[in-house]
């Protein structure tokens, strides 16, 4: 196995082709014994938590996920980069929240995660 580096997904050609024969590899699956053991597998899930900072309104999202996409530019290790990304997001400036009744507020997001059994990571350096 190759060594963790920055410098091994700048090139995004690598990354497509790996990529593309995952999806090929999946859609041979569909309709046999193991559908959905990937799903098993590699599916996690985000629970994205809204909370407006100067007026009462709160929200929740679900989503799926089948692989994490980090960013790795400027961290020293994956770990870094773990880190990097649960930090809380604010949603300030020219980024706020639109609050339903509210319009656009100032708020912050925390994600929490709940992985899979095994977890893919998409490694980006931009």
């Amino acid at each position: 196995m190759q060594a963790w580096s920055p410098r091994a997904v700048t090139d995004g050609t690598w990354a497509r082709h790996k990529l593309s024969f995952h999806n090929l590899v999946l859609s041979d699956l569909q309709n046999t014994k193991v559908q959905g053991a990937i799903s098993h597998l590699f599916e996690g899930h985000t629970v994205n938590f809204v909370e407006c900072i100067n007026v009462d309104y709160k929200s929740n999202r679900k989503e799926s996920y089948m692989d994490l996409q980090l960013d790795v530019k400027g961290c020293k290790n994956v770990h870094d980069s773990f880190v990097k990304y649960t930090e809380v997001e604010m949603l300030d400036g020219q980024n706020q929240y639109k609050a339903e009744g509210h319009g656009l507020q100032v708020g912050r997001v925390i994600s929490l995660q709940h992985g899979a059994p095994a977890l893919l990571l998409s490694l980006q350096v931009a």
